[in-house]
C-alpha cells in the first residue's frame, strides 16, 4: 500500500470515526435571557460570572446557561457556555453567581474582597431561582445581598 492510498484510507477513517463523534446531547428548547446583577445599593456589578442550572428537582434537566456581566452589570445568557446557542433552558433555574473580580489566589497578599454572599457561589446554597417561561425572550434583575461575606 503506497503513502497515497494510507493517508486516503486514514483520512477517510478519522471522518466517519468523527461523524459518529456527536455529544448526542438533545438541547432542552430555549430563551433568550439577559439581565443584570445589582449590589444591594441598587448599583451594577461589572465581571460577575451568572449561571442558571436547570433544577433537576423541579424535573428541569440540561447544561447550565452561562453569561458574564459587564461593566453595566448586564449579561446575555449562553446555553452551555456556546455563543452559538443563545438563551437558556425552559422551566425553573437555580442561579449561582460569582465574584470574578475578587477570586482569590494563594497568592494575593491583598485580595479583594468579594462583593456580595457567599450563598450565591453553589447551587445547594443559593436562594435565586427563576422560572423561564416560552415566549420571546426573558429579562431579570437580580439584586444581591452583602451581609456576612
Amino acid at each position: 500500500m503506497g503513502l497515497r492510498s494510507c493517508s486516503a484510507s486514514l483520512f477517510f477513517f478519522l471522518m466517519i470515526l468523527c461523524a459518529g463523534c456527536g455529544s448526542g446531547e438533545k438541547v432542552p428548547p430555549l430563551v433568550a435571557v439577559e439581565g443584570v446583577v445589582l449590589d444591594q445599593a441598587g448599583q451594577p456589578l461589572d465581571i460577575v460570572s451568572v449561571m442558571f442550572l436547570p433544577d433537576p428537582e423541579q424535573e428541569n434537566f440540561g447544561q447550565p446557561s452561562i453569561g458574564q456581566t459587564d461593566e453595566n452589570g448586564k449579561f446575555v445568557l449562553f446555553y452551555d457556555g456556546d455563543k452559538n446557542r443563545p438563551g437558556a433552558a425552559i422551566g425553573k433555574n437555580r442561579v449561582i453567581l460569582k465574584d470574578v473580580k475578587a477570586i482569590r489566589t494563594s497568592r494575593d497578599k491583598d485580595p479583594m474582597p468579594r462583593r456580595f454572599h457567599k450563598k450565591y457561589v453553589t447551587a445547594s446554597t443559593t436562594d435565586l431561582s427563576f422560572n423561564i417561561a416560552e415566549g420571546d425572550g426573558q429579562s431579570f434583575e437580580i439584586k444581591v445581598d452583602d451581609s456576612d461575606n
